[in-house]
């Protein structure tokens, strides 16, 4: 009968072989994990929607796909271990629905997450303070506002609490992970 160990060792080295599709022995396995993978796949699949070329709605939509391939790649070195609870499976899982990349090349390849950007909340909500980002996990589709993004850390606290905050499709950002947020500054 095996132990735990080795339960993660074979689902670890299944994972990856998958992922990388290049067997490798436990001793020659490479130290970056197989999120990296996924966030490259995540990376390639964005899909976004800009305005006019050297438009300032183009120049506000571009900024924010920087942040967001910046909180992907802050996601893969961090993971869960870092300064927030999530990991780049766990956008994926907020994202679409599904915590996994296809396996299958042919919907590796059709793969798409389609990001619209909201320009007018004002208009559309009102006087307010703060926009989230949406999603639609069957059409794997992201808005983002436009008007509450000035930093970076800007980005990072509202999308952090938008995936906590409206997190239905798995078990991750309990109420523990809320307060985590809430107690390293990321909940206004």
């Amino acid at each position: 009968m095996r132990d735990r160990y080795d339960v993660e060792e074979y689902v670890f080295l299944t994972c990856w072989l998958f992922l990388t599709r290049t067997p490798q022995a436990p001793s020659q396995r490479p130290v970056s994990p197989p999120h990296a993978a996924i966030r490259d796949l995540l990376l390639g699949a964005l899909s976004p929607e800009f305005s006019e070329d050297g438009s300032v709605r183009r120049q506000k939509e571009i900024k924010i796909i920087n942040f967001l391939q910046d909180f992907l790649q802050e996601l893969e070195d961090n993971g869960t271990t870092g300064k927030n609870p999530l990991s780049v499976p766990s956008f994926l899982q907020w994202t679409t629905g599904q915590a996994h990349i296809p396996l299958i090349q042919s919907e590796k390849e059709a793969f798409k997450i389609n990001i619209t950007f909201e320009h007018d909340c004002d208009t559309r909500y009102g006087q307010h303070t703060i926009c989230y980002p949406t999603v639609n996990a069957c059409s794997a589709a992201i808005t983002f506002p436009t008007q509450h993004y000035v930093t970076y850390s800007d980005f990072e606290k509202n999308i952090l609490q938008a995936i906590c905050g409206g997190y239905k499709f798995s078990r991750y950002c309990t109420q523990d992970n809320l307060l985590l947020m809430s107690i390293l500054g990321y909940i206004l």
